[in-house]
């Protein structure tokens, strides 16, 4: 994957996951474009990455996250009633 610098991009394609490039910076993107087009190893492990990225951001992975977070909350006592 290929993205434009901002937070989000940022994070989740930190490591191998992808590539971020400037803002209205054409040159870099044809760069990455070309990296990604030529490198194959470097595509395969981009595939492996986001496809890993994929799988922790699914809903029902995050549902439970959540859940899990408001059942240790709740345990803790430091769950406000309102």
């Amino acid at each position: 994957m290929i993205a434009t610098a901002f937070p989000h991009a940022e994070e989740l394609l930190a490591g191998e996951a992808g590539i971020v490039v400037p803002h209205r910076d054409p040159v870099s993107l044809a760069s990455a474009i070309r990296s990604v087009v030529t490198e194959e190893s470097r595509l395969d492990s981009m595939f492996d990455a986001t496809a890993d990225i994929a799988r922790q951001h699914r809903w029902s992975v995050v549902a439970s996250q959540y859940l899990e977070y408001g059942t240790q909350l709740v345990r803790s006592g430091s769950a406000v009633a309102s």
